[in-house]
């Protein structure tokens, strides 16, 4: 065992459940220590906003305990989880936004292109586009799995929410453009185009979502790595999570990551 192992551990708070993921760097080696998603009873947390906040701080606390952390990075709210965290006996080393926190995991942080990532649940999609390393633009779309779900069961289209997802693809290229010069005159930045979307989150239409969405629109869509800026080789290290499972940890991973982002730059 190496002397100079440090862990790193992400909470990634939702409506419905907390994810929690233990990041270890052992020597020159990023290993993936303990993970568990935990789901939240319905009235602890609604629409971003926290109903019970002594269950909530019991549930933390719990989570401390199993994972023996005092120490976290969340994503959350800061202004309406502090007090609830400090209660559990959990420092926060940092607040984010998921989308933010997912980019970090999936982006690879030598990439200079523009992204999309679509954060596909189960009650609400997130769609973000990623420019210059940072979120710029991000969505809410009060359309998740469940809602496919049962689209799909009664045989209905759900182009719907596909083409949602294309009109803030156009939306991003078209209404708030970053104007440059050039001979002919002004014209978009094109450092702004759009060249990959990328998906991730619990659904399990992830998949069906690729598959349509790359016949349907004309760039690169695909299903997100959120060991991108963790393993360099899968032959030297084959994380023991499977893969369908980590679509759902891009969020808690990429918080992890930020504990070693002087060290990985």
């Amino acid at each position: 065992m190496s002397l100079f192992k440090k862990k790193s551990y992400g909470l990634d708070i939702r409506d419905q459940s907390i994810k929690c993921f233990e990041l270890v760097k052992d020597g020159r080696i990023f290993k993936i220590g303990k993970f568990r998603n935990y789901t939240l009873p319905d009235g602890v947390i609604r629409d971003g906003e926290i109903i019970d906040n002594l269950k909530l701080r019991d549930i933390l606390s719990g989570i401390r305990k199993v994972f023996n952390f005092t120490e976290a990075y969340i994503s959350f709210p800061k202004e309406k989880i502090y007090d609830v965290v400090r209660a559990a006996k959990i420092i926060p080393l940092g607040f984010e936004n998921s989308d933010q926190s997912a980019a970090r995991s999936l982006v690879s942080r030598e990439g200079k292109s523009t992204y999309m990532l679509v954060d596909l649940g189960k009650h609400k999609t997130i769609i973000s586009v990623i420019y210059g390393g940072e979120v710029c633009y991000s969505k809410n779309i009060d359309m998740g799995s469940y809602i496919l779900e049962e689209m799909i069961e009664h045989g209905w289209s759900a182009n719907l929410f596909f083409d949602l997802i294309n009109k803030h693809y156009i939306s991003w290229h078209i209404e708030e453009p970053e104007l440059i010069r050039s001979k002919s005159g002004l014209i978009s930045d094109p450092k702004r185009q759009i060249q990959k979307i990328i998906l991730y989150g619990d659904s399990p239409f992830l998949l069906h979502a690729a598959e349509h969405l790359t016949m349907s629109m004309r760039v690169k869509v695909e299903l997100g790595n959120v060991w991108t800026n963790i393993i360099k080789s899968f032959d030297e290290y084959l994380p023991e999570m499977v893969f369908e499972e980590s679509l759902g940890y891009a969020t808690a991973v990429g918080l992890t990551l930020k504990n070693f982002e002087k060290i990985i730059k």
